[in-house]
């Protein structure tokens, strides 16, 4: 069976966002040969998120944001269980998890 997660990436190289129409022009390949450098996409008609298994996600993004110094990747995920919802940056083979919080509650924030 497997487990399910909904990958969303936005990239930057320079503080500049990177989207589909000048990824080629910025990373020097297409999207979709990108992704094949560490998941087989010839079943996917992939934009810039994916729901896949993919287990190995957070090794291959060490390893590709390697592969692109200089590249930002923010990745967030959403899995099929409530509550499994995260986010991750990588860049030139590190990676940080970002702390996700919410607000204690303030009935004077009521409206």
């Amino acid at each position: 069976m497997g487990y399910y997660t909904t990958y969303e990436f936005e990239m930057s190289l320079n503080d500049t966002p990177i989207d589909k129409s000048n990824f080629e022009e910025e990373v020097g390949t297409s999207w979709q040969d990108f992704l094949k450098t560490f998941y087989d996409t010839t079943d996917y008609d992939f934009d810039f998120s994916i729901n896949c298994k993919w287990y190995d996600w957070k090794k291959d993004m060490i390893n590709l944001s390697a592969l692109y110094p200089g590249l930002l990747f923010k990745v967030d995920g959403n899995g099929e269980e409530a509550g499994d919802v995260w986010r991750w940056y990588f860049r030139n083979g590190l990676s940080q998890h970002a702390k996700m919080t919410y607000d204690e509650f303030d009935p004077a924030k009521l409206k």
